[in-house]
Parts: structure tokens; C-alpha cells; sequence
């Protein structure tokens, strides 16, 4: 217990070093570095250009850091590098900035890919940092940021690092190829979702009271600690709830055979049946047995499109939607056991859902709370062709469905009872003539 407090002390005392060391530098204003003024010009570079007062976009790869002074923009890197030479400074720095978004380019070489100190609601989307010599992304005294989308690997230290620094979601991130992939430092309520993380000695590192943090959704690939807690005694939340689940541990040893009391009873459902134990007050309550991997689309009710996630240990393309049918393809190794799960929201009447795979109907789990309906079916691997019925109603929202198709019973039913009729009446009609 001693060790990892020590252990905490150093880090936090090697983190506040860090960043007086970046402010100090900051305060310099070395030859190279580039400066977005607040009064929206450029210094220092002619490779950036100033497209409508709001976008920022890179002409050519640039060989400096930027300081970025003004909020409410967009810096678009256009798939060019910024390229550091070593050193203290910061890829891009966005000390006390607001709503600024840095997209599309590949940072290289900095000490910290992205720093942003005293800064809200910027987002960090859709960029490759590499070959970083401390942080990735640094967030200190940060709330309400949004990091997405963004492959950060070959990092000295960690890929993202949060420090007294709440509220913020941090989503669909490939941290790879590090020594640790998360550090939380005295942070709280942070969101992390479908982040990948794999060849990581660690995955997520919590210190100094850190509590209330959310995890879901995330695959952990590391090779030592998936989570290492510093300072114990503090919660966080480990699962979305069941059906949507939790995240997969490649050291979960459990299995997906029987139901628990918060699960369906029939067997298995692509969450592990015990929980994933961390510490006496964290845990994962639905650990998925499987890679999260999702497709992500829409069915659209009446113009309105409602989020349908894709989960599979296959293969699924050729995703679309006619009517009231969503189909896909899925295909993998002949003989191996592939399994669909969707998740979609409650609004879906669960008792109109209908599976056919290569025009078989086959019987999925489905499992739903007030927030998400689960869709849940296995089958013998090869190539096949799977549609999903959601019913003529959604909700009572009608569908744009096929509606000649789903009247045909009742077409045909009329049909033979108006020919009944006609026949009564005509028998009584020559019935009455003979007499």
C-alpha cells in the first residue's frame, strides 16, 4: 500500500514538473513557432490559410508547433504532418482555449502531441500522433472536451492524460504501441467509449481521487495491467448496464453459459455470466466475451434516423435498410460460430422484432431496459445473408413498410370469404327459383 502511494506522489509531482516546464517554455516565444492570433492572423508560417475567419487549413506538412490564441475555429490539418524536432514545446498548444477543433493531420515528434490546460469544450478528432516524447494528449484543468476518433500510438509516457480534469469523453481513440494508454490524475466524470487499446503495457492508470469516471464498450489488449488503481478507495463505473454491456478484458476468464439475475435465461448472450473484478469498489458487472467491433448505422422511422449498432465476431457488409427490414451480409471461416448482436433503442416493440438468416427465421435472445433493446443470435459460419424485421409499428410510429405485402393475408382472407358469400347467395337465389 505504501509503494502505490509513493508511486501516486511521484507521478503527480512528475506531472506538475512537466507542466511547469511547458508553461515556462511557452512564455518564450522561440523563432519557428506559429501563431494564430487572436485577431485571426497567422504568424510565423505561409503554409496555413485563414479560409472563411473560421477553418484553418494546412497547405503543406509544417515543421513547428502552434500556439493557438483564438477560440471558436477549426484548424484542419488536410492530411499533412506537423512534424516537431524534439524538445519541451508542444505539437499544438491550447492553453485557456474554448471550442476550437484540431482535425486531419498527423502530429510527430513533440513533447505532448496536443496540450490543453485551462480549456473546455475543444474537440481532438480524426488525427494520428506518433513518436510523442511524453503525452499524446495532455489535458490539465480541462473540463467538457471531446477526444474522438484519433489513432495515438509510439507514445514515451502514456497516450492521453487527464489531470484535474472533468466531464470530458473520450471515444473511439486507437492507443497503441505505449507504455500505458490512459493516465487519470484527480479527474472525474470522464466518459470512455469504444476506445481500443492493445500493445500497452497498461491500459488505464487511476490516482489521486480519481471516482465517477464511466467505461464502456472499450476493448483492453495489454500485456500487463488492464487497469491499475493507485489510490484505491474511489468508484467508477465499469459497464453500460445490461443489454449493452461493459468492456472486453483479454484476461477475463469467465464464460457465457448460464444466466445471472440480471441476464436472459436461455443461455448465452455475449456477456460473461461473472463479473470482471478489479478492485473491492470497481468492477465490470457485463463484461463482453468478445472484441468490441461495431458497425454503426441508423433505421429511419418517418424521415427520423435512430442509431442500430452492428457487434460480430464476422465479417458484416452490404449494411442497408428497405422498409422495415434492416440486412446486412455477414461471413467468416466455414464452420466456426458467429454470433450478431444489435443494439438498438427501446422505442423498437421487441415482440414485432423478426430474424431470418438466408430466408430462415431463426429465434434471437432479445433483451431490453428502458433505454435499449438487445438483439442476440449465433449460427454456423460461412456466408449469409441476415434480415431484421422491426415490425409494421415502432412505438406506435408506423413504418414505411411494404404495406401491400403485409395486408396480403388479410387480401387474400377477404377474398375467400366475399366468394363464400357469393356463393350462399347464389345457391338461396336458385333455390328460390326451383321453388
Amino acid at each position: 500500500m505504501k509503494a502505490k502511494v509513493i508511486t501516486g506522489i511521484v507521478l503527480a509531482l512528475l506531472f506538475i514538473g512537466v507542466l511547469t516546464l511547458a508553461f515556462n517554455i511557452q512564455q518564450v516565444k522561440a523563432s519557428g513557432t506559429i501563431y494564430i492570433r487572436a485577431d485571426g492572423l497567422i504568424e510565423g508560417t505561409d503554409k496555413i490559410i485563414n479560409e472563411n475567419n473560421i477553418t484553418y487549413r494546412f497547405k503543406n506538412n509544417i515543421t513547428d508547433s502552434i500556439v493557438v490564441e483564438r477560440d471558436h475555429i477549426v484548424i484542419d490539418g488536410a492530411g499533412y504532418t506537423l512534424q516537431g524536432t524534439g524538445g519541451g514545446s508542444p505539437g499544438i498548444n491550447l492553453t485557456m482555449r474554448s471550442n476550437v477543433t484540431i482535425t486531419n493531420m498527423k502530429i510527430d515528434g513533440f513533447w505532448s502531441g496536443i496540450y490543453l490546460p485551462y480549456s473546455s469544450n475543444n474537440t481532438i478528432s480524426g488525427n494520428n500522433i506518433t513518436n510523442i516524447e511524453v503525452y499524446g494528449i495532455t489535458l490539465g484543468t480541462s473540463d467538457y472536451n471531446n477526444i474522438t476518433g484519433n489513432n495515438i500510438s509510439s507514445m514515451g509516457n502514456c497516450s492521453i492524460l487527464l489531470a484535474s480534469s472533468d466531464n470530458n469523453s473520450i471515444t473511439k481513440n486507437n492507443m497503441t504501441n505505449t507504455a500505458q494508454a490512459v493516465i487519470i490524475s484527480g479527474s472525474n466524470n470522464n466518459d470512455f467509449s469504444r476506445n481500443l487499446i492493445a500493445n500497452t503495457a497498461q491500459g488505464i492508470t487511476l490516482q489521486l481521487a480519481s471516482t465517477g469516471n464511466r467505461f464502456f464498450h472499450n476493448t483492453f489488449l495489454c500485456s500487463f495491467n488492464n487497469v491499475h488503481i493507485v489510490t484505491s478507495g474511489y468508484a467508477n463505473v465499469w459497464d453500460d448496464g445490461y443489454p449493452s454491456g461493459g468492456n472486453y478484458w483479454n484476461d477475463y476468464n469467465g464464460t457465457d453459459l448460464n444466466y445471472t439475475q440480471h441476464q436472459n435465461e436461455t443461455g448465452s448472450d455475449g456477456i460473461g455470466d461473472t463479473p470482471y473484478f478489479i478492485d473491492d469498489n470497481n468492477q465490470d458487472n457485463f463484461p463482453l466475451m468478445n472484441p468490441w467491433n461495431p458497425i454503426e448505422t441508423f433505421i429511419e422511422v418517418q424521415g427520423v434516423p435512430h442509431s442500430v449498432i452492428i457487434e460480430s465476431n464476422t465479417t458484416i457488409d452490404e449494411v442497408g435498410q428497405t422498409g422495415s427490414w434492416l440486412h446486412f451480409r455477414s461471413s467468416g471461416p466455414t464452420g466456426e460460430t458467429g454470433y450478431v448482436r444489435l443494439v438498438i433503442p427501446a422505442i423498437f416493440n421487441a415482440s414485432n422484432i423478426r430474424v431470418f438468416i438466408d430466408g430462415i427465421q431463426v429465434f434471437p435472445i432479445v433483451t431490453y431496459n428502458e433505454n435499449q433493446t438487445l438483439i442476440y443470435f449465433e449460427f454456423q459460419l460461412s456466408t449469409h445473408n441476415i434480415l431484421v424485421q422491426f415490425g409494421p409499428t415502432v412505438g406506435g410510429i408506423s413504418l414505411p413498410v411494404d404495406k401491400l405485402g403485409l395486408l396480403a393475408p388479410y387480401i387474400g382472407l377477404t377474398i375467400l370469404l366475399a366468394a363464400a358469400v357469393v356463393a350462399v347467395v347464389y345457391v338461396k337465389k336458385r333455390k328460390r327459383n326451383r321453388d
